[in-house]
């Protein structure tokens, strides 16, 4: 800078000339520099902010746990709980598209993590091709998502939300000629009665393709699903009843029947062909007769004179059967049928004829409306099935897990809100003071899902008044619920055989709690979680009060 006064050169921040001593005057700063240096300032403040936020939305792992804890305070309205769970599954998505090639075991230890427990539960299954099933099940609903590995192209695994399988059983790759075909078992979620859900879907290099409606057959009923031992083929017990109903043959059938259909889904070249075996029982009788009078081109030869004449002379006009049962002997049934296209009522007669149950009297009766034993029995919804070819033993199902009463008389279940609920005496249990979460949820049905009607502290006594589904129902400070028995301290006869997770392993971690319902074979116990699933767990990985004696594990 030179002096104005002597014109000898200064340091440009001489504030006076260092020769002649003249005070030099500051320039004053311009309009655009005041706003630029303004602008300067807006956008370090943003930066500093940015960096401090961004980190929260941007690593996988904050964003999920954040949400996750929002979702477990539960939704405030309908459109708020679409809201939570639409961000959840695309935070659960992007997680996994940066976590997703984890070995399993620690993928679901990272999850189980982030997720709430009293809110969440995890499940990992590995499949063949490198294939990852993730089930998320929430207190919103269950949610399904595939993961497949990484392609040449991108780093990062691809992942699908499999909409129509709500909770996951079981998987298969078929090699067929155009190609390699994922089947997947699943079934509702929810309260019992389950139906059955079967997706096939063509795998591609870094994509799947839904084929199902190409490739399997209608399923009509409530019941169960698993793969033959050729790992292909699929084989179905149904609901007889749920089937009428669906086929809008059963109007209702009271009490309810648990007669079964057998459905197997056959790979034939590139799809799934159906074949239903029926086995002969007095609802099977009426189910066959409604059938055949609805749809009269091909009647069952086999159904009788009795059930013939009445076909023909009902024929293409007939509707919905409301059927209750007034008589049950050892051969022979009687039952009030309402037709609901006409209202006519009928007495029906099903009796034992050799191996077959036939319809051997059907009388039109005047009575205004079915006998007064039907109002005392629930039109019940329709119930989960009880197999009867080599039925497994399970809680439910086993004679010797079956409580007795003090008088030797066999307990009755009864069914509440279709679930089959054993009662018990009074007996005083307390909650697990061992287990990972502070509270856990008093339910008001025995599965994960229902509404919690309260929470129970870890430690509480409670006192159990019955089971049902690997659940107890408890009665605490007043109020009665469901509480899942791996999370109770009960020792009399007649509890739940429960154990401790020792190991982690795909499907469940370390201090997990299951019911034991199957003895030890090969090894493996089998047990049911707290979703209802049933998996085969290693002896080693169980650390089990009472050792059970073996049975068979499929």
């Amino acid at each position: 800078m030179r002096c104005p006064q002597c014109n000898q050169r200064n340091s440009i921040a001489a504030k006076a000339c260092e020769f002649c001593k003249e005070k030099f005057q500051s320039r004053p700063i311009s309009n655009t520099a005041k706003i630029i240096a303004g602008v300067g300032v807006l956008v370090l403040v943003a930066g500093i902010a940015w960096s401090l936020i961004y980190p929260k939305i941007a690593d996988p792992e904050i964003a999920l746990s954040s949400h996750a804890k929002r979702v477990a305070q539960g939704p405030s309205s309908p459109d708020d709980a679409y809201s939570l769970n639409k961000k959840l599954n695309s935070d659960i998505q992007k997680f996994l598209q940066n976590f997703g090639t984890l070995e399993s075991p620690q993928l679901l230890t990272k999850l189980r993590t982030l997720l709430p427990s009293n809110a969440f539960e995890a499940h990992i299954v590995d499949l063949p091709r490198a294939l990852k099933i993730v089930e998320i099940d929430t207190v919103l609903q269950a949610t399904t998502y595939l993961v497949m590995p990484p392609s040449i192209k991108d780093g990062q695994p691809k992942i699908f939300v499999l909409k129509d399988i709500e909770v996951f059983d079981d998987g298969r790759i078929i090699k067929d000629a155009a190609g390699p075909i994922l089947v997947l078992i699943g079934h509702t979620s929810g309260q019992p009665p389950h139906k059955p859900q079967i997706k096939t879907y063509a795998l591609l290099p870094d994509d799947i393709v839904d084929e199902t409606t190409k490739l399997v057959p209608p399923i009509n009923g409530y019941g169960t699903a698993k793969f033959a031992k050729n790992n292909r083929d699929l084989n179905l017990e149904l609901s007889l009843v749920s089937m009428g109903q669906k086929e809008s043959l059963f109007a209702s059938v009271s009490p309810y029947d648990e007669a079964l259909a057998f459905q197997q889904l056959q790979w034939k070249g590139d799809k799934y062909l159906s074949k239903i075996n029926y086995l002969s029982s007095p609802i099977y009788a009426l189910y066959n007769l409604a059938k055949s009078t609805k749809y009269p081109n091909a009647p069952d030869p086999s159904l009788g004179k009795v059930a013939a004449k009445f076909i023909n002379d009902n024929k293409n006009n007939f509707g919905k059967l409301e059927i209750a049962r007034i008589k049950a002997k050892p051969a022979s049934y009687e039952y009030l049928v309402k037709e609901t296209n006409s209202n006519n009522k009928y007495k029906f007669v099903v009796a034992k004829n050799g191996k077959n149950w036939l319809v051997t009297t059907i009388d039109l009766t005047k009575e205004n409306k079915i006998a007064d034993a039907t109002q005392k029995q629930s039109q019940s919804p329709v119930s989960q099935p009880k197999s009867i070819v080599k039925p497994e033993i399970t809680a439910s199902n086993s004679a010797k897990d079956k409580p007795k009463l003090d008088n030797k008389e066999e307990e009755k279940p009864i069914e509440t809100n279709s679930i089959k609920v054993v009662p018990m005496k009074a007996s005083k249990a307390c909650i697990h003071s061992k287990i990972s979460s502070d509270k856990i949820m008093l339910r008001n049905a025995p599965y994960v899902g229902a509404k919690a009607n309260d929470q129970i502290a870890k430690g509480v006594p409670v006192n159990i008044i019955g089971k049902a589904n690997g659940w107890y129902k408890v009665n605490c400070n007043g109020k009665e619920g469901y509480v899942y028995a791996g999370l109770v301290d009960f020792d009399k006869p007649e509890a739940y055989t429960t154990a401790v997770v020792t190991k982690n392993k795909s499907t469940s971690r370390v201090g997990d709690r299951v019911v034991v319902i199957g003895g030890i074979h090969n090894h493996k116990y089998k047990v049911q979680l707290a979703n209802g699933k049933i998996i085969y767990l290693d002896k080693d990985a169980l650390d089990v009060a009472v050792e059970m004696p073996p049975e068979l594990v499929p």
